[in-house]
C-alpha cells in the first residue's frame, strides 16, 4: 500500500512532521513513526441497505495507537503501517488513515497497488501482471478458506501467495541493480 520509491531514503522524523502538520499525533521511536488515528464507525447496515436518507458519514469512536515502519530488503510495500490485530475482525470500526496516506505522499513516497508502483517505477513490469492477477486470486482464495474455517488450507495458499510475491520481488531488484 505503500512504498519508498528506489533511490530515496526512510526518514522517519519528516514522516511524523508531516503526520502532525495534518494533526496526527505522531512520535519517533528509533527508525519507526508511532501514531494515534481516530477510530471511525460506519453505519454499515444503512450503507448495505442503500438508505440514502441515513447518516453515512462515519462516526468518530476512539483513537488507536499504530506504527509506521521501512522495512529494508523489500521492494513493494515496503513502508508499512501496522494496526492493532483487533481491526482486521471488525469491520464497521476502522482507523481512518486518510491523513497517514497524504503525509506519506507529501514526503515522496508512494501510494497505491504494488502493480501500480511496479509499473510506475520499473520498465517492463507489465510482463509480470499475469502473476500480480494470481496474487490476487490466491487472496481471494486466502479470504475464502478462512472464511470457511480452513486455517491449514489458508496458510498453504498464503504461503503461495509470499512465493509469487518473491518473484516478483526479485526480478525488481535485479532489474533496479542492473538498470
Amino acid at each position: 500500500m505503500y512504498h519508498l520509491p528506489p533511490g530515496m531514503i526512510w526518514d522517519a522524523v519528516t514522516v511524523a512532521t508531516a503526520l502532525r502538520e495534518r494533526g496526527v499525533k505522531a512520535s519517533i521511536e528509533g527508525d519507526r513513526v508511532r501514531l494515534t488515528l481516530p477510530v471511525q464507525r460506519w453505519n454499515i447496515d444503512a450503507i448495505l441497505d442503500g438508505d440514502c436518507g441515513a447518516d453515512l458519514a462515519p462516526e468518530i469512536v476512539g483513537e488507536s495507537i499504530a506504527t509506521l515502519s521501512f522495512v529494508p530488503n523489500v521492494i513493494l510495500s515496503n513502508v508499512v503501517l501496522k494496526l492493532p490485530e483487533s481491526f482486521l475482525l471488525d469491520l464497521e470500526c476502522v482507523p481512518r488513515i486518510t491523513e497517514v496516506t497524504d503525509a506519506i505522499l507529501s514526503c515522496g513516497y508512494a501510494s497505491g497497488s504494488d502493480r501500480e508502483f511496479a509499473d510506475q517505477h520499473w520498465k517492463g513490469s507489465t510482463d509480470m501482471h499475469p502473476i500480480f492477477d494470481e496474487i490476487d486470486n490466491l487472496q481471494i482464495a486466502i479470504e475464502q478458506a478462512v472464511a470457511e474455517h480452513r486455517y491449514e488450507d489458508a496458510r498453504a495458499i498464503l504461503d503461495s501467495r509470499q512465493s509469487l510475491r518473491q518473484s516478483i520481488e526479485d526480478v525488481l531488484r535485479e532489474s533496479f541493480t542492473s538498470g
